[in-house]
Formats: structure tokens, sequence, C-alpha cells
């Protein structure tokens, strides 16, 4: 079994007996009666895992709401709704992986992700006495729920055409029901594209030719500003503020706060399209020319291996102010943010600015620093 990590909220599971420990370990951080969400998506076997971590939750205490089907936005919007403490949602494509985050969709707190990997790797149980075990319950009814939200303000596509590639039966079941039928069969042909673990979304049409996925963020905040919409968004999206009109407020990342259904398409790529959809429709414009009216925006992330001592790098571009103290660095041309890998045997490099080249070339400057870091000698 690799190591097993699980800092940045998500983790590999490489047997059904990693999925249990890995449930006691969260589960053991968590409060008795506390409501978690679990759902799954990806091929079939996701479902044992789904099924296995049901059950250990249940023996120390959780409360589960199950989602039988599914993909992670909507895992978020349940546990949202039922006012869940979290969600976990298990993918499995190439391999099983299981994600973790807060009932709103941000970062869960990095004492609790830190405390679940010390408590998987010492098996540092909580034990619960017979009479106080958990419940498990049925969450499907959450999925019209969202249906409907999703279908408010999304009228005949009038001069669009609209199609999407995705490997999720979920997103292809909620187009069918949503969007297809609203189609002009004339209009302006624009195809959205999902990742494969569907958080992340591209479009692509005649008149823009590929739009990725931080563009089309950019696109759907204009509109929802433009209608008088305050947005709140989490700190790792803040390079998107300096590009935008007021309305927007950055929040720390482990900030509680109930997010309405607008703010959502920050992490619901589903909800993000719908909004592009709108503009596009509502406007009146081909997806070039409403790329052409928001400042343009390119991110880019990169691994840089180093070896031992990645952890102590990381401090010295901070302690000698190359970095700030969470581990930022700002340029006229655009920023990066560096961060420990998972493994710990390398340094995860995130740039965004106003061109692929030039977010490349924020990440070469920071490459070339970190070689040149001589951990034997004092600075």
């Amino acid at each position: 079994m690799r190591e097993f990590c699980f800092d940045d909220g998500c983790a590999r599971l490489d047997s059904p007996h990693s999925a249990v420990r890995f449930a006691l370990a969260f589960g053991s951080c968590l409060s008795k009666g506390d409501r978690v969400i679990l759902s799954c998506s990806g091929r079939k076997d996701a479902e044992l895992y789904v099924s296995l971590i049901s059950q250990a939750l249940f023996g120390i205490g959780i409360n589960i709401f199950v989602l039988s089907h599914g993909e992670e936005f909507l895992s978020a919007f349940c546990a949202n709704t039922l006012s869940a403490r979290c969600y976990i949602h298990v993918y499995s494509g190439a391999c099983v992986r299981v994600c973790a985050s807060g009932k709103n969709g941000e970062q869960l707190s990095d004492r609790l992700l830190s405390e679940v990997t010390r408590r998987f790797k010492s098996e540092d149980f909580r034990n619960v006495d017979a009479g106080k075990l958990g419940e498990t319950k049925n969450a499907d009814e959450i999925t019209n729920l969202y249906k409907e939200l999703i279908k408010q303000g999304m009228t005949s596509f009038d001069g669009l055409t609209v199609s999407v590639k995705t490997s999720s039966s979920f997103v292809a079941e909620l187009f069918d029901e949503i969007i297809r039928d609203k189609n002009d069969v004339y209009g302006d042909k624009t195809v959205f594209s999902f990742s494969l673990d569907c958080k992340k979304l591209s479009a692509y049409s005649s008149s823009s030719g590929y739009v990725y996925h931080e563009t089309l963020m950019m696109l759907a905040l204009k509109y929802l500003l433009d209608r008088g919409a305050r947005i709140k968004i989490p700190e790792r999206f803040s390079y998107i503020k300096d590009r935008l009109p007021d309305g927007v407020t950055v929040i720390d990342e482990n900030e509680r706060q109930e997010i309405s259904f607008e703010n959502r398409f920050l992490t619901d790529s589903f909800l993000l399209m719908t909004l592009v959809i709108r503009c596009l429709c509502e406007g009146k414009k081909s997806l070039g020319e409403a790329v052409s009216e928001i400042p343009p925006v390119f991110f880019t992330e990169r691994y840089v291996y180093t070896g031992v001592g990645a952890d102590k790098r990381l401090d010295r571009m901070i302690a000698s102010g190359f970095l700030d103290i969470k581990g930022r660095r700002t340029l006229e041309n655009g920023r990066t943010r560096a961060k420990l890998s998972k493994e710990g045997r390398g340094i995860m490099l995130y740039a965004d600015s106003h061109s692929f080249e030039a977010a490349s070339a924020i990440c070469d400057e920071i490459e070339r620093y970190i070689g040149r870091i001589n951990l034997d000698k004092e600075e």
C-alpha cells in the first residue's frame, strides 16, 4: 500500500481494507451524531467502497445520508441542504480515490485533515458503545430538488445548440432532462466537456476555439455580477477578484458560511455550464463574443521533484521572503502559490496569468529558485 496522506482532502484507497481504515480514521475526527453525506461515481466497484465506509462510520456513531447516484457537486449540494458536517465522495476510475469537503464545498480544516492521516497510520480509532451507533438514511430525493433549482431560468435556447461530452451517466441524464430539448437546432453549436471526475469544465465552438474552466468561471461571474449578485469566493480563487468589478468578497478557506445557490458554480461544474448557457442566450452572443468581453485568465500547475528536504526548501523560500507566509508570490504579470506535494518529495506550483506562456514563465522562475537552494548552507 502506498503511503496514505489526506492533507489536501483527497487520498487513494488501495484496497477495501484501506477504505474501512479511512472511514474509522475520518469518523474518529468528527463528533458523535455528526451528519455525513456519502456518495460515489465512476466504476461499479465504487459502490463496494461506499458500503464499507458507511458501515464503518455507522459503527462509530456517525449519521450517514447515502446518495446512490451522483457526482461530487451533488454531494456538496446535499450536504448543505441537510446541514451535514461534510461529505465524502468515492470516485473509481484508474484507481479508487476518496475526497471529503465541508458542506459548502470548502476545504476542511488543516488540523482535521492532518488528524485523519495520523489516525489512519496509527489506527487510533474511537470506540462507541453498541447503544450509540449512528443512523443510515437514503438521500436520493435531494436529486429532484437539485434538478428543480437548476431548471430555474433555463428557457429555450434561441440561437444556440448545446451538446455535452462526459463519461458520467449522471451528468448525461441531467443534460437530457434539463437541456437537450431546449436546443435551437439551427443555432450556434457549442460543446461542453466535463473532466473524468466532473470537477472541471471546458467548452468549444467555432467562434471561440477551446475555452477552459477558469475562463468559463470568469464568464459566469461577470454574468452574475451584471445582475446584481454578491459573490463570495474562497481564497484559492482570489485571482479572479482582481480582474472583475466590485461585488466579489474573498473569504478565508475555512470560514463557515451559507452559500447561495448561485455561488455554487465555483465548485459545481454542471451549474457553471447552465450559467454560461444563460449568459449566451440572454445576451444573444456566441461563446467567442462573450469571452472577448472578459479579462483573460489562464491557470497552470507544475510538480517540481526535489527528493528529501522538500519541506525545508519550501520553508527556506518563505523565510527569505521569496514567498509570503502562505507560500504565495505576486508578480506584475500574475501570481503563484507553492505547497508541499502529498508524498513530501516535491513542491506543487499553481500559477495564473493573462496567458499560458506567462503562467508557465512564473513557474519557471520558482523552479529555478528551488534549484538554487543549498540546504547544506545556512542563509
